[in-house]
């Protein structure tokens, strides 16, 4: 049997989407969007999975992929499924390339959006899509009572906590659920009605590290109240927060503030590995995400990137929400994972010489680093912790 979803979304912040032609897209596409929702759906299912499977990790990550073939389609010549969730691809076309002149001076939106995204020198490298209302069709195929209670929950996360293209996590691009019809879903409308629906998701009671990006004991979802009237200054002053927190800073300084120097330790233990080629510790600043760069005012240079990988993404969260009201809120939350796989060290490249490794039981990250992060902001009711 057929059931239709329609999802009425909002894109709150620009978002960094690529096209063909490896220029800016001018919608956003179905089958990004059915990536997001995949990626929100293994990150509920996790903490129950493991439960079913008695704690079998092994076998609650084979389970996940039977699940999720069956649920939303494979291309594995072993194992083809059809989806059961086909999003059909009729989109507005959007507003179209936002105005990067509006943030030429706002330094915290150009540091969340970062290397890849924007140079010091050359400004932004990349256009992107203006924010915009759009609606996401589903048109579901045979799904029982427990499939459509878990395509309700993913969207749920999709929409209140997470974002599309690149920089999602750093805030850009963020999707905000507005409405839902056709499952029994109600979709928060005020502050308020945020923090109870997201208390409500859940709950995820499994203390072990997940073995991907998913819900456990260990994570904690922050609502922060702004005071910027807008989602694009907000975005701003989240980056700002973040560069006072993890900046080292020039002639003492950061933002043209008294540089807070948190994170002293591993500018100087990365500084002193550019010369004797040897780190004894991971830095600290290392669980924002992979790769971590430095670049010195002596003119020395460092990349750090995982062992045999390009990246690990950030595992904190950024979400600027916006309510059909126009008035918005900062969602940060924080999933804790394995951060590497087992056995990967760090690669440490330096601008010029030899790279080398640390070792995987020495390339360990401390979460409270992050937590220390979202401590920060004054204004924030912690939901889930």
């Amino acid at each position: 049997m057929l059931k239709k979803v329609v999802c009425h979304m909002r894109l709150v912040t620009p978002a960094f989407i690529g096209s063909g032609d490896g220029q800016c897209a001018d919608t956003l596409s179905p089958a990004s969007l059915k990536g997001a929702l995949r990626f929100w759906w293994r990150a509920c299912r996790w903490d129950a999975l493991l439960a079913e499977c008695q704690g079998d990790s092994s076998l609650a990550l084979k389970t996940l992929q039977q699940r999720e073939a069956d649920m939303f389609g494979s291309a594995n010549a072993n194992s083809s499924h059809q989806s059961r969730v086909l999003i059909k691809p009729v989109m507005p076309i959007s507003k179209g390339n936002f105005d990067l002149k509006q943030v030429e001076n706002k330094r915290g939106f150009q540091y969340l959006a970062g290397l890849g995204l924007y140079h010091f020198r050359d400004g932004f490298l990349r256009k992107a899509l203006n924010p915009f209302d759009f609606t996401l069709t589903l048109v579901c195929r045979d799904l029982d009572t427990e499939q459509e209670r878990q395509l309700g929950e993913a969207l749920l996360a999709m929409g209140l906590l997470g974002g599309i293209g690149s920089r999602a996590r750093k805030g850009f691009g963020s999707l905000a659920l507005q409405s839902i019809e056709g499952l029994d879903i109600a979709v928060p409308s005020s502050p308020a009605e945020l923090r109870a629906t997201i208390s409500s998701l859940g709950p995820w009671v499994s203390k072990a590290l997940p073995p991907y990006t998913a819900f456990s004991a260990g994570s904690r979802i922050d609502v922060v109240s702004p005071s910027a009237k807008d989602a694009l200054n907000t975005l701003d002053d989240i980056g700002q927060e973040q560069m006072l927190y993890r900046g080292f800073g020039r002639n003492g300084k950061v933002l043209d503030k008294v540089a807070e120097r948190n994170f002293k330790a591993d500018h100087d233990n990365v500084q002193r590995a550019i010369s004797d080629g040897r780190i004894d510790a991971a830095p600290e600043r290392a669980v924002f995400g992979l790769p971590h760069n430095y670049f010195f005012s002596s003119g020395g240079k460092m990349d750090i990137n995982p062992e045999g990988y390009e990246r690990r993404s950030s595992p904190l969260f950024m979400h600027l929400h916006e309510f059909k009201s126009g008035e918005h809120c900062v969602i940060l939350s924080l999933l804790p994972a394995q951060f590497l796989p087992a056995g990967t060290g760090l690669e440490f490249k330096p601008g010029s010489g030899r790279s080398f490794t640390l070792s995987a039981s020495k390339s360990e990250v401390d979460w409270n680093v992050l937590h220390r992060f979202m401590d920060r902001f004054e204004s924030r009711e912690t939901l889930t912790k």
